[in-house]
């Protein structure tokens, strides 16, 4: 019974390597043991970074929430996929987090940045994308902003040892009213 319950652990504890996206078939930077004194299976991280990245939604008014819609305000980005790039080799690897929104990285000595999937494009492409009409209660900040949201990351690291474990706190957040887009300045009236 208990190889079964290890092979069905596994998958939830999966990691992506430096290069690519783990998949089932690849080789996991995690190892899997039983201890058999105490009938417990131990997860080893043989990653040296660990990133946890969640994603924060404000509470915008209306009906007064609940304690639990407080406390999911900031919840895991749970299996989403995101560049990692080698800032001093310009080297992009795409990666993605566990089911706990957790990145595992076995990283060399650099400096790295982590960059959302919408901004790997040309600028102009961005701004397709992300240039809206304002509505009525919408201020559009100008293209210089834009500029500045397409070139900022997620967060920057840098690994100075590779025996030492890292374990760092990215959030992706939204406003209301205007989503993820900061460039957009929201002036209505929000719900009593």
């Amino acid at each position: 019974m208990k190889p079964i319950i290890i092979i069905l652990l596994l998958p939830l504890f999966s990691c992506v390597n430096t290069k690519q996206v783990a998949t089932a078939q690849e080789p996991t930077n995690l190892q899997v043991t039983s201890d058999q004194a105490n009938d417990v299976v131990v997860i080893e991280d043989k990653s040296n970074i660990q990133i946890t990245i969640t994603h924060y939604t404000p509470y915008c008014g209306g009906a007064a929430p609940t304690q639990e819609m407080l406390d999911n305000r900031n919840h895991p980005m749970s299996n989403t996929s995101y560049n990692l790039i080698n800032l001093d080799t310009k080297e992009k690897t795409k990666v993605t987090t566990d089911a706990l929104g957790v990145l595992h990285l076995d990283l060399g000595i650099g400096n790295y940045a982590i960059q959302e999937l919408f901004k790997d494009c040309s600028f102009e492409e961005f701004k397709k994308q992300n240039i809206t009409s304002s509505g009525m209660y919408q201020q559009d900040l100008g293209s210089d902003c834009y500029e500045q949201w397409w070139k900022s990351y997620l967060g920057e690291f840098n690994v100075i040892s590779m025996d030492e474990k890292q374990h760092l706190n990215m959030s992706e957040s939204e406003s209301c009213f205007t989503g993820n887009n900061p460039c957009l300045m929201y002036t209505g009236p929000y719900p009593p």
